[in-house]
Parts: structure tokens; sequence; C-alpha cells
């Protein structure tokens, strides 16, 4: 059995119904999301995935489950927005975990010399489906990401943590 997989970062929920018109084009059997926002003027609802789940079942006739789990509160912009991830599987899901890559502390106690952005609390989000007679393990992340792009103490910390959820398992 062949799967399709797409993976997508919704940029706080813009366009969204551009977004789910290209995830009805493309027609894949999981979706990974980044940057799901809750209670965010631009998405139009309470949540980006749950308003991307409407869209694409009432305009597009796509049936999707859903995994979603906000990651944190975000202090960076004037109105505090709650960000998350999710997982969109056009089977059932099994099973459903998330995994901290890097604490709410660590963002809460940053210092002086690093930004907010570099620091932000990641997680993964692990999800299994059933494909034929296998399971197929999903994982879902959105890194942290410096100013410049290049790297950080605290992006090396959720890449050594989710390498750990890779071969341990857990």
């Amino acid at each position: 059995m062949q799967l399709k997989i797409m993976c997508y970062n919704t940029w706080l929920g813009n366009n969204i119904k551009g977004i789910a018109k290209h995830i009805a084009n493309i027609n894949p059997d999981v979706v990974g999301l980044q940057e799901i926002m809750e209670n965010y003027p631009n998405n139009g609802n309470h949540c980006t995935a749950h308003t991307l789940l409407n869209i694409l079942q009432k305009r597009y006739h796509k049936i999707y489950f859903i995994s979603y789990f906000p990651t944190f509160v975000s202090d960076r912009q004037t109105s505090k927005r709650i960000i998350g991830n999710a997982v969109l599987s056009a089977v059932p899901f099994i099973d459903n975990h998330v995994h901290y890559l890097s604490s709410l502390e660590m963002y809460l106690t940053r210092s002086s010399k690093i930004t907010a952005r570099d620091a932000e609390p990641r997680v993964a989000i692990e999800t299994s489906i059933k494909v034929g007679r296998k399971t197929l393990r999903v994982i879902n992340v959105h890194m942290g990401v410096s100013e410049n792009l290049g790297p950080t103490k605290y992006r090396d910390i959720q890449f050594n943590n989710l390498l750990k959820l890779i071969v341990d398992g857990n």
C-alpha cells in the first residue's frame, strides 16, 4: 500500500481557505501541520486545525481525523497566541502521544542574549495509524529557529530529544 504524506506550516492560519484547497488538491493520507493557532482572528475559528477540517469536509468532501496539541502561549506578540501542532489522517488513529522536545521553563527563563524564538517550547506529536496489516508511526514536529536561522543550543536540545524518541521509541 502506498501513502501520500504531506507536511504543511500554516503560517499562523493566514489564507486558511488557500491551505485547505491545496491540501484537497494534493489529497494526502496524512498531513503534519505546524503553527496551528487558537483564538487568532486570521483563522476565523477557535483553532486553525478545526477550521481546516470544516473547510475540507464541507467544501471538498474530505474526511480527516485529527490529533492536535497546543504547545505554548507565545508572549512575543501584543496579544498572546496559543500555538501548537496537529496531524490529520484519512484513517483513525490507533494511538496519540505528545513529547516535549524543549521545555516551557527554558522559554520562560531565557537570558537576554537570546531571542524568544530561539527558546520557544517545541513538541513532537506521535501518532499511530493502521495501514493494511501494519502500524505506521507518524511524528510531526516544528523545530525551533533563531532570528538568523543559525544553530542554537535550544535547537540542539530539541534535535537530541527527537533522535531519542525515534531511536528509543519513547
